[in-house]
């Protein structure tokens, strides 16, 4: 996905080697969880650089109003939501943003879904790589 003043965003299933599939939380309960990573575009031939502090939200509107679940990265720039349950609707929102870099990056659970539920239209599994590319002056 190609993103304004050369913002852009990669989405890669399976990126993340930590990609649990359906984990197991507190017995029996299924689990689900977005594992991802947030660096800055690469130069070059050097890979991108890792993006402190990014903020991640996971939004999931409904009848009950919106849902929220906010973790920031690390200091590789990877970051983890995880829950107990079905996990995530495919219509729910993943926004990704930093201070000082472009405008917040937003994916929609579908597009970044590795073990999509179609029965119920839920995701167990997702992976996500993006790129934020600082703001220019």
């Amino acid at each position: 996905m190609k993103g304004l003043g050369g913002l852009k965003a990669m989405v890669r299933a399976g990126f993340v080697a930590t990609l649990i599939a359906a984990a197991t939380v507190s017995g029996c309960e299924p689990g689900w969880t977005i594992n991802g990573q947030v660096v800055q575009p690469a130069v070059s031939s050097a890979p991108g650089t890792p993006l402190r502090g990014a903020l991640v939200v996971l939004r999931c509107y409904g009848p009950s109003g919106t849902g929220e679940q906010v973790t920031r990265a690390d200091e590789q720039g990877v970051f983890q939501l995880a829950g107990t349950g079905p996990g995530p609707r495919l219509d729910c929102a993943l926004t990704v943003a930093k201070d000082g870099y472009g405008p917040p990056l937003v994916f929609s659970i579908d597009q970044i879904c590795a073990d999509e539920d179609e029965s119920d239209g839920r995701c167990s599994a997702a992976a996500l790589q993006a790129e934020l590319a600082p703001q220019q002056p």
